[in-house]
């Protein structure tokens, strides 16, 4: 393992490949964002691992060029979280959204956009829900951060 700052406030430690770019295990730090990605690292990206943002939000799963993709969970700072397959950063086919409350909604999606509610298991507050967008069965979370905010230079 290597650490090597790549600025004042920003470093990797890990592994690295004979072209000089981050590949295996590693962990890549800002600390002017406070955003850190901790896991598997393919040919200078980021690959399969844990993302944490500065928003107190988490993702964990699996990114191609910077983008969420493949199998996934994002944890939001409420404690709501939502495990599906991405595509191109959004929600792409079935997924599981889970709210805090106990509320759980069986979902599918078309690049990014619900197309079907295969199931809704609890109950959900509806003052709360015309309140709060994380429990807008339409749009749970329309702000979650890019993860292309971790790409250097």
């Amino acid at each position: 393992m290597l650490r090597c700052p790549m600025s004042k406030n920003i470093y990797y430690i890990g592994s690295w490949n004979l072209e000089n770019e981050m590949h295996g295990e590693g962990t890549f730090v800002n600390t002017n964002t406070h955003e850190t990605f901790q896991g598997t690292w393919r040919h200078g990206k980021p690959h399969k691992g844990t993302m944490r943002y500065d928003n107190g939000e988490t993702f964990e799963g699996t990114l191609v060029d910077y983008k969420r993709s493949g199998v996934g969970t994002y944890y939001y700072a409420n404690g709501d979280h939502y495990t599906g397959k991405w595509l191109g950063n959004v929600r792409h086919g079935n997924g599981t959204f889970k709210a805090v409350t106990g509320l759980t909604i069986h979902e599918v999606y078309e690049h990014g956009v619900r197309t079907n509610v295969t199931g809704v298991e609890g109950q959900m507050d509806v003052n709360v829900a015309l309140t709060r967008s994380e429990y807008d069965l339409f749009d749970e979370h329309p702000d979650e951060p890019d993860p292309k905010r971790f790409k250097y230079g």
